[in-house]
């Protein structure tokens, strides 16, 4: 289904009521604003059309790389959230295939934002957590065990796999693993190839 995109440009029909640029860029009013009084309508109907094309563009950049609505409710906060998920997909998607180490922890956090595919090394049992900056898309950790090996990995809530049975890492030391995820922006399905050599 399409998304819903509230915010629409004004005034771009053909023969549009709108001033030309050349005259818009040479108005009084483009300094000081408008006054009170008769204010021709072209040179309204430019000005809106200045910001509404440009809201409208932005909203449809969110929408098409998001795969999301864009709504017109008063929730700055939101626009602004989705425009920063948006931009940072496009630059996580241009960023390539570059391996990202992540620290271990207890708990084993990552952030999209810095790239789709990554790393780490268990040297204790451990909980992945969902990614910050999640959206949808497809990404990776390579999963190694460390020189003693047998430490196991948990799953955050969010993550799905075949059967409600979460992989299981190799446990010999050193053994390399690939957790290869498929997300919808909310949920992650994960598979597992496991003892790489």
């Amino acid at each position: 289904m399409a998304s819903q995109i509230d915010f629409k440009a004004f005034s771009i029909g053909s023969g549009a009521n709108v001033m030309t640029q050349a005259a818009y860029e040479a108005l009084a009013a483009l300094g000081v604003g408008y006054s009170s009084g008769t204010a021709p309508s072209n040179a309204f109907n430019k000005t809106f059309r200045q910001s509404s094309v440009m809201a409208a563009a932005l909203a449809t950049y969110i929408s098409n790389t998001l795969d999301a609505d864009v709504l017109d409710n008063g929730d700055l906060a939101a626009l602004v959230g989705q425009l920063d998920a948006a931009i940072r997909a496009v630059v996580r998607q241009a960023s390539g295939s570059a391996i990202v180490p992540l620290t271990f922890g207890s708990t084993i956090n990552w952030d999209l934002a810095n790239g789709s595919i990554f790393s780490v090394t268990m040297a204790n049992n451990a909980t992945l957590a969902v990614p910050a900056n999640l959206a949808a898309g497809a990404y990776a950790i390579y999963v190694a065990q460390d020189s003693t090996g047998s430490h196991t990995l948990d799953f955050a809530a969010n993550f799905r796999s075949s059967l409600g049975i979460p992989p299981i890492l190799s446990t010999a030391p050193n053994a390399v693993d690939l957790l290869s995820f498929v997300s919808d922006g909310t949920h992650l399905d994960v598979s597992i190839q496991r003892s790489l050599s």
